[in-house]
């Protein structure tokens, strides 16, 4: 009997030392995670913007454009628990509300659907101010999210946001800046629950150590462009796109499209491969030939006419001048002839052709394309003029900052710096320069670009703004792209870009319109919206 005693005397001990033990173990060891798990049954945490960082322009302001979406959040625990004294009125009320918004939203369905937890419902402003006035009513909460409004999806910010994510290749723009943002938290709106069931906002953490990415854009400057080729003047070209950028370091400060719900048509988004540059293309075969010596600004050349050449008529003796003034398409392709196809390209890549310029991954950006067929005899006379070859429009935006730049070809680039919310720098990103041809050979080809507009023979005349240092040359292409039917249509585009200085700064800028009409160029329906913009820009 004793020892039956001494045993169960034992295992009491025991049992208590273990208790002891365990009540000591969670007390010193486990006490952070218990509390961590009793204050998540009171703690609800939510996702308030679709993005954990900003895209700024370069003064600072932000480029992106959000949509509030209103959310409803449902904890269905809490609901059924909690509200069982609540004024009956008060959960009919609700009801009411939700369906009012939205047929399918059923409160009851919901409460007893899917299993427990959290529901939520996409509501309306309207619907918010209703239920937040419900305030008898326990275990529900609503809040504010930022939606980024996608209704312009070619809209360049869009296409930048939407594609930065792990999966991009490094080369790219959108791989880059995931790796800019990848350590960033988003930004949440925390709720405490007290012991009733009442739901309260507690706090909002905006996580401002987050990276955020400054572009070169200048908002206000795309906004005067948007405003030109929204005219009525412009009204019967669907497609229109203008860049400027910076000369001296290549900062794209606008890049501006008429329809942002179509395909970005800088860059050629979804095209194949592009379109034709036409005569803007001959900046670099007067460029090519003038460096390699194969002519001199003294030398005249003679277009006649010939039905297996590209004018329609024949212009007779010229200078050098006069060619380029008149868009000679019969001497330039003489000049391309002394040059040689692969020379031309060769100039052509030096200064950003063939090649993605912003880095935009897949279909968003074409890198262009060309041919030179050596049976063909006149496929250096085809690539002398812009044909046989296609790029992305904005590839064209350095060709007039080369020339100013005295022949140094500089990258245009959208990438102005990462900073933190405060505005600090964290990194910036450098400059690509490249010498290309002779300082002569620039001066020389600006000069020519300034007649160009200057010129009463010019074709590019109808660009000319008064009181502004400035020059240009235009462009007129055509292409031939599938129809519905799977024949072939042909298509002409319009082109000009230029060179202009306003407060002591010198600028490029591209202008491009898609499918003009037969009887119209480059200089009547390009030209003129690159004067617009420039009176624009001076507030003339």
């Amino acid at each position: 009997m004793r020892r039956r005693n001494t045993i169960i005397f034992c295992a009491l001990a025991i049992s208590f030392i273990l208790l002891i033990g365990r009540l000591i173990q969670i007390q010193y060891f486990k006490s952070d995670e218990l509390n961590l798990k009793a204050n998540a049954q009171h703690t609800y945490k939510e996702n308030i913007s679709e993005l954990n960082y900003d895209i700024l322009d370069c003064s600072g302001k932000s480029l992106i454009e959000y949509s509030n979406k209103y959310v409803l959040v449902i904890d269905t625990i809490t609901f059924k628990r909690e509200n069982n004294s609540t004024p009956l009125d008060q959960v009919y009320a609700l009801d009411y509300i939700l369906k009012n918004y939205d047929k399918t939203y059923d409160l009851m369905i919901s409460l007893n659907k899917g299993g427990e937890g959290k529901k939520y419902f996409v509501i309306d402003e309207e619907c918010k101010h209703k239920i937040e006035e419900l305030e008898q009513l326990k275990g529900i909460y609503t809040y504010d999210y930022n939606e980024i409004n996608r209704m312009e999806s070619w809209n360049l910010i869009n296409m930048v946001t939407k594609g930065i994510n792990k999966d991009n290749e490094k080369e790219s723009i959108e791989g880059m800046l995931y790796d800019v943002i990848k350590d960033n938290k988003t930004s949440t709106i925390t709720y405490e629950k007290d012991d009733n069931g009442n739901i309260k906002q507690e706090s909002i953490d905006t996580n401002k150590g987050n990276c955020n990415i400054q572009l070169t854009l200048n908002k206000d400057m795309e906004d005067k462009v948007k405003n030109i080729i929204n005219k009525d003047d412009y009204s019967k070209y669907k497609d229109v796109g203008v860049a400027i950028m910076e000369c001296n370091n290549g900062k794209i400060r606008a890049m501006v499209q008429k329809d942002d719900s179509r395909p970005n048509i800088l860059l050629a988004s979804t095209t194949e491969n592009g379109y034709a540059p036409g005569s803007i293309f001959k900046l670099i075969v007067l460029e090519a030939a003038l460096n390699e010596k194969l002519i001199t600004p003294s030398d005249k050349f003679l277009c006649e006419y010939n039905p297996l050449l590209p004018c329609k008529k024949g212009h007779g003796n010229l200078t050098l001048q006069d060619a380029l003034v008149q868009s000679c398409n019969n001497i330039f392709a003489q000049i391309g002839t002394k040059v040689g196809g692969e020379t031309l390209i060769k100039y052509a890549k030096a200064q950003g052709f063939f090649d993605k310029t912003l880095r935009f991954s897949g279909d968003k950006e074409v890198p262009g394309d060309y041919a030179i067929d050596d049976i063909d005899k006149g496929g250096v006379t085809n690539i002398s003029i812009g044909q046989n070859m296609r790029i992305a429009p904005i590839q064209a935006l350095s060709l007039p900052a080369t020339v100013v730049n005295e022949g140094a070809f500089i990258r245009p680039s959208i990438l102005e710096k990462v900073v933190d919310n405060d505005g600090k720098v964290i990194q910036s990103f450098s400059e690509d320069k490249t010498k290309v041809f002779d300082k002569t050979v620039s001066g020389y080809v600006k000069s020519l670009m300034k007649q160009v507009i200057l010129n009463e023979k010019g074709t590019g005349k109808e660009a000319f703004v008064a009181g502004v240092d400035m020059g240009g040359k235009t462009g007129t292409a055509t292409r031939m792209e599938p129809s519905e039917n799977g024949k072939m249509e042909k298509h002409d585009d319009g082109w000009f870009i230029g060179y202009f200085k306003i407060n002591n700064k010198y600028y490029s800028m591209m202008v491009f319109v898609k499918d003009i009409e037969d009887n119209q160029g480059g200089g009547s329906t390009a030209a003129p919206i690159f004067r617009d913009v420039i009176k624009e820009l001076i507030g003339k």
